[in-house]
């Protein structure tokens, strides 16, 4: 723990720095020692280390040119040093007296300010895992303190919030009811095949599961969309979503975990609760790997949170629940084999990069709205063969910039032109390569060759077209 020789150690180093020209390391530690005088302050009851503070924190302002005047209490020095060492984050610092300090202005800011003090327990715990994870020895000593404080943000956060508590961090999913949401097929160029997969695998069976159940189809479980990044997952799960006229449940998977121990459990319960309440509805896990990733290579609360998914997902294809799961990833070989498997999330969709027809269809959406001359989308289509349409949408915004940029000196508007869109494809390096590179080998590593039979033949393919070009 550090205490007043470690506070007078920074001031004396701040100095020293100040007169060599190291302001920045200067500002830092007597921003430091501001926080542990203030710290002693408070569990000594001394003013005298008030002043101190009050002494290192105006020097840390005037090493910026600035000065403070006033004398400031003990609140409001522990809440400005906390906020603008925030600014040092990754530098080797005291943590443990941070640590403290923001907790004991937690403490102060519970009557008045519960919002804020609420924010500054969950700052701390995050700290205190921080801590866990560097110091084995302490790891259990730690992980509890950081259990209470968390727990104190959720009780904080619950008396704030009406109709439910927003599990003190967990960012709830986008609800896109059916009327709002406007994305369709048509809204997605191209890629024929794969639409008519998705009516017959996914739409179909959602809307009228009867038939399918006659012809001995399951269909309780999930689909698995994968592919390369930036191909359109999830604006394809939306459109899903609408033509199955379903409430559309958008998860960022990362958003649902949670670093103590239980909570990941219950945001997932929650979900599908809000789900059940909200069918027919779909479910549409993103960036999936980082919620279903592979139990041999997670932690002991990771794989409770595969456990209760699996849990969550018992029963769904009773007749009782019109819920539909969609998730996506770039890392399908990354995926829990028990997820992967039939009832689950056993039935699986390549999204590959987009064709030709998508490629006309992005670039002529994306400009539609945009000054141009004589744009030749043909060739445009044919130069970035190999290209997803997130490196489309970059290209489209490199080749507007030119113009722009121009604009701003010349003060003469121009149009965008094929040159402008010439010079921005060639400085555009699509990610393609590099990711089936990844794919085949991690596919091959762990033998997924029959699971992703169709991203291994993308990728024979995209190696061939590299060896031509």
């Amino acid at each position: 723990m550090c205490d007043k020789k470690d506070a007078r150690r920074h001031m004396e180093l701040a100095k020293l720095q100040e007169t060599q020209g190291d302001l920045h390391n200067a500002r830092k530690n007597y921003l430091e020692a501001a926080s542990i005088f203030v710290l002693e302050a408070e569990v000594n009851r001394d003013d005298a280390f008030l002043k101190d503070a009050n002494d290192c924190y105006r020097r840390s302002k005037a090493v910026l040119g600035e000065s403070v005047h006033q004398e400031l209490g003990k609140t409001e020095l522990a809440k400005r040093t906390i906020v603008e060492l925030e600014e040092f984050e990754g530098d080797n610092m005291c943590g443990e007296h941070r640590i403290t300090t923001m907790i004991e202005l937690a403490k102060r800011q519970e009557k008045n300010d519960p919002k804020e003090a609420a924010n500054n327990y969950l700052k701390a715990a995050d700290m205190l895992l921080k801590e866990s994870y560097n110091d084995k020895k302490r790891e259990e000593e730690y992980l509890s303190v950081a259990n209470k404080i968390y727990t104190r943000a959720k009780e904080l956060k619950a008396l704030q919030t009406e109709g439910g508590i927003d599990e003190a961090g967990f960012k709830q999913a986008d609800v896109v009811a059916k009327k709002d949401n406007k994305i369709t097929f048509a809204d997605i160029g191209g890629l024929q095949e794969l639409k008519e997969e998705i009516r017959f695998k996914i739409i179909e069976p959602f809307k009228d599961p009867d038939l399918f159940r006659h012809y001995g189809k399951n269909i309780g479980g999930g689909i698995l969309m994968y592919g390369p990044p930036g191909c359109g997952k999830s604006l394809i799960a939306m459109a899903t979503a609408n033509e199955a006229h379903a409430t559309f449940f958008h998860v960022k998977s990362s958003d649902l975990k949670s670093k103590f121990v239980g909570e990941t459990e219950k945001n997932i319960a929650e979900l599908f609760k809000k789900a059940r309440e909200k069918q027919p509805s779909i479910i549409f896990f993103d960036e999936f790997e980082a919620l279903g990733g592979d139990r041999s290579e997670s932690h002991s609360h990771e794989r409770s949170a595969v456990a209760q998914l699996l849990t969550e997902m018992d029963g769904m294809d009773s007749k009782e629940q019109q819920i539909l799961l969609l998730a996506a990833t770039n890392e399908p070989w990354s995926i829990d084999p028990a997820l992967r498997r039939e009832g689950r999330f056993g039935r699986t969709l390549f999204i590959p990069q987009p064709d030709a027809e998508a490629r006309k269809h992005i670039f002529s959406l994306i400009m539609s709205r945009r000054p141009t001359k004589e744009i030749d989308y043909a060739k445009l289509t044919e130069a970035t063969d190999g290209f997803t349409g997130a490196d489309i949408k970059a290209a489209c915004e490199m080749a507007t910039d030119i113009p722009l940029r121009e604009s701003l000196k010349t003060k003469k508007r121009r149009k965008i032109t094929m040159d402008d869109f010439n010079l921005a494809i060639s400085g555009t390096r699509s990610i393609l390569t590099q990711w089936y590179a990844k794919a085949q080998e991690q596919v091959k590593k762990k033998k997924l060759e029959g699971s992703f039979a169709e991203l291994v033949t993308a990728a024979s393919q995209m190696v061939k077209i590299e060896m031509i070009a």
